[in-house]
């Protein structure tokens, strides 16, 4: 699996310049549910990795917050957008380009916090390369310190009738060359992208192999905007964040 949307030349910039009309639409959506989720536990002090900033929506909000934030991308276009952010807000953030699997520069137990929302490190293709991500994750964060990541559910396109084949390949039948969960599609003008929607299970699992102790688990309804409970949330959430912490 050599796709991915994360790449150099031109292509990246077309990337980094389209890829702020999808997520202008869905912003609103994750404002009601991330951004109070990372508030009540990135304080300020903490050292605060964004290891897969995009245009820097979290580092900048954090960094004006009193956090002291180092944001990365491997999209320089990215980063780029998220210095005039940061500019523009008055924010001091460190930036960086590096491959989130291999996040050279930074030394062992550096953060207090590593943080890769929006499903970020779904859109990597390879099971093993995403484990890698996760590995510097824990290897960048301090002991007692935490990582959070957030992924999509590839269970809940089980109770979506419209969704049905699509369920089937994801869960049952992926294609060759691929693996369970993983999708390609064009989306909102956007070719060829690429995700790997988890399962609660198959995420806790990564958490573990990279060595970090899941502490919390949040499962979201991207509907209605909230944050669900109850037996069947595993099976219902549109996605999750979950929070582990390095002993």
């Amino acid at each position: 699996m050599k796709r991915s949307p994360v790449v150099t030349g031109k292509k990246a910039e077309w990337y980094a310049k389209h890829y702020y009309s999808v997520e202008d639409d869905i912003i609103p959506i994750f404002e009601r549910m991330d951004t109070p989720f990372l508030d009540k536990r990135l304080k300020p002090g903490m050292k605060v990795l964004d290891a897969m900033c995009g245009r820097g929506r979290h580092a900048v909000r954090y960094a004006k917050r009193g956090c002291i934030v180092t944001a990365n991308d491997l999209n320089p276009h990215m980063v780029a957008h998220a210095r005039r952010g940061a500019k523009l807000a008055g924010a001091k953030i460190s930036l960086m380009t590096s491959d989130a699997t291999r996040l050279r520069g930074i030394k062992s137990g550096s953060f207090d916090a590593v943080i890769a929302m929006f499903s970020a490190v779904g859109t990597i293709p390879d099971a093993k390369t995403r484990q890698r991500a996760m590995a510097e994750f824990a290897r960048v964060v301090k002991p007692g310190g935490i990582v959070i990541v957030h992924a999509h559910n590839r269970l809940d396109t089980l109770f979506d009738p419209g969704f049905y084949p699509e369920c089937l390949r994801l869960n049952f039948f992926p294609k060759k060359g691929q693996l369970r969960g993983d999708m390609i599609t064009d989306y909102n003008e956007l070719h060829d992208m690429f995700n790997h929607f988890y399962s609660p299970a198959e995420f806790r699992k990564s958490f573990e192999k990279a060595g970090l102790k899941v502490v919390e688990e949040a499962y979201m309804d991207y509907t209605k905007r909230r944050f669900i409970t109850g037996p069947l949330r595993k099976l219902r959430a549109d996605g999750f964040i979950f929070v582990g912490k390095k002993e």
